[in-house]
């Protein structure tokens, strides 16, 4: 039996609204790591703290409220829509995924970005050979790179939607291919 579709005034608004959150937030993500890899060398103390001020403005004006904003309209989404929370594998997944990325740049990118800032303004263009502005710059590439990872995938499984129902998929006599029915009739 299929269930209800929940369909309410502005739900094309939500999910466009939704859309356009994730697509800030992955613009934000490849954004943020152009800036890692293409300003790495930097030729003056200056250009060093424009690059990471950069990171810095690309972090709070587009990762930040793109995440929040697109957990925020996932929530509603799962709330209001047939999708809801649980019902589908690929909604599970995604809200594990956009789990990880929040906390993976919440506190591993953020923090590295504060700290090539503190280190940079402390010792100016010599930060970049310093080990814990390295270790602070590899910080924020990799934790970029899982990020952006992540939010591929999260549009992929938007777009795709993988995996079936977690409810087995019953055929029309209600039997799934490859299983009698006596093993079936629990599962309806």
């Amino acid at each position: 039996m299929h269930s209800k579709v929940r369909h309410f005034k502005g739900r094309k608004l939500l999910i466009s609204t939704h859309a356009l959150f994730c697509a800030v937030w992955l613009g934000g993500a490849i954004s943020a790591l152009l800036v890692l890899f293409t300003k790495n060398n930097p030729a003056s103390a200056e250009e060093l703290t424009t690059t990471i001020a950069i990171l810095k403005l690309i972090e709070n004006s587009l990762i930040i409220p793109g995440a929040l904003g697109s957990f925020t309209t996932g929530f509603l989404m799962g709330l209001l829509t047939e999708w809801g929370f649980f019902k589908h594998r690929w909604v599970i997944f995604k809200w594990i995924a956009t789990g990880i990325a929040m906390l993976n740049g919440g506190f591993l990118l953020d923090k590295s970005v504060i700290g090539m800032i503190t280190v940079s303004n402390a010792q100016g263009l010599v930060a970049i050979h310093d080990s814990a502005y390295q270790s602070f710059y590899h910080t924020a590439t990799t934790c970029g790179l899982i990020n952006l990872s992540i939010n591929l995938a999260l549009f992929m499984v938007s777009f795709l939607k993988p995996w079936e129902n977690k409810k087995a998929d019953v055929g029309i006599l209600g039997v799934l291919p490859g299983r009698s029915s006596d093993t079936t009739k629990n599962q309806v």
